[in-house]
C-alpha cells in the first residue's frame, strides 16, 4: 500500500528533457551595498565603458 502510494506521487512530477535539464543550480546573491563597493574598488581601467560605474550605481 505504501509502495503503490510513493509510485503515484512520482507520477504526479512535470515531465523533462533530461538533456537540457541542469544538474546543479549555483544562486549568487548580495546586497547592492556590497556590489557598490566591491565596484568601486576595481580599477577605473576596469570598469571603463561598462555600466558598472559611479552613476550607474546610485
Amino acid at each position: 500500500s505504501g509502495e503503490e502510494e510513493e509510485e503515484e506521487g512520482e507520477d504526479k512530477k512535470p515531465p523533462v528533457n533530461e538533456r537540457i535539464i541542469p544538474e546543479y543550480v549555483i544562486i549568487l546573491d548580495a546586497s547592492n551595498e556590497y556590489l557598490r563597493q566591491r565596484i568601486m574598488h576595481l580599477p577605473e581601467k576596469v570598469v571603463a565603458g561598462t555600466h558598472n560605474t559611479e552613476l550607474e550605481f546610485k
